[in-house]
Formats: C-alpha cells, structure tokens, sequence
C-alpha cells in the first residue's frame, strides 16, 4: 500500500513538472514572437520620387540623378511584425513639390512602414542629392550612323523616312 501511495504521489510530481515546463514553453514562445519588441532587421528598397510629374508638368524642370537608388532601412519591431513583411511592402521616397530651384538640391529621405508597431531606426543614406534643371522639348537632332570604319556619317544623303529625332529631357543632356 505504501508502494502504490508513494508510486501516485511520484505521477503527480511528474504530471504537474510536465505542466509547468509546457506552460513555460509557450510562454517563452509567446514573448519571444509577440511581445518582444528589440529585434531589428534592414531591408534595402527602391528610392521613388513623389512628385515628379507635378515638378515636370507644373514648374517645367526636368530631375535627374536619383532613379535606381537604393535605401538601406532598419526597422525595430517584435519577430512576427518582421517576419511578415518584405522590401516591397515599406515605401521610400524622396518629395520634389517643394524643390524651386534648378541645380543640386539635397532632399530628406521619407520612409513609410507597413505597420505602426514597426518603427525606423534609421536609413541609409538619409539624404538623397538630385539634380534638377529646366524640361525642353522637342530638340531636333540629326540621326549619324557609323560606317565600316566606325566614324560617324550623316544620314540626310541616304534614303530613309526619318531624317531627325525629337527628344525632351534635362536642358543639361539635351542641349
């Protein structure tokens, strides 16, 4: 009798550290996927510029010197916020409305983030510099081919229906 007492009393250790150590477990899995909010992680997202129609359309310059650049963003959050997202889901810009003059302008660079739990730390470059100038259009230039000697030759003496291009672009490239 003292066997089979002794033998419940050791199952109902063993059952209730089982519990425990399973409570522990999804505890530590619970703090460690949501409410733990010092992970960091950096993403590297296209520059886009906002603005730029309205700086083409409405002043008339034309902006140059940006495009392809490519923005290191950290962010913090918990580990599930930064397991669900990607590069394509954070937006980076820079804004051109505000852009008055032609020459080298330096712009702040905005980082728009997916969710509110999830904050910048920081972005890398900051600063973007673009070049803005005034837009023209409609510049005549004379189409050149090469010949088998690789020197340019005017193609107005042979027979072909398109004599000349017109292109619109930076004053700075097209003239």
């Amino acid at each position: 009798k003292l066997l089979i007492l002794f033998s419940m009393k050791l199952i109902g250790k063993l059952l209730k550290g089982c519990f425990l150590l399973l409570l522990a477990f999804i505890i530590w899995i619970y703090v460690m996927n949501v409410r733990m909010y010092d992970n960091t992680k950096t993403f590297s997202v296209k520059l886009d510029i906002k603005g730029e129609s309205y700086l083409l359309n409405d002043k008339s310059f034309s902006i140059f010197g940006a495009s392809e650049t490519l923005v290191k963003v950290t962010v913090q959050g918990s580990n599930a916020d930064l397991q669900k997202y990607s590069e394509t889901d954070f937006r980076v810009y820079i804004d051109v409305t505000n852009v008055e003059k032609k020459g080298v302008n330096s712009l702040n660079i905005v980082v728009e983030t997916p969710s509110t739990s999830i904050s910048v730390i920081s972005t890398d470059p900051i600063q973007t510099t673009v070049y803005v100038d005034e837009k023209v259009s409609n510049v005549k230039v004379p189409i050149f081919g090469i010949d088998e000697n690789n020197d340019p030759i005017l193609l107005n003496k042979y027979d072909i229906s398109v004599k000349e291009l017109s292109i619109s672009g930076p004053k700075t490239y097209v003239s």
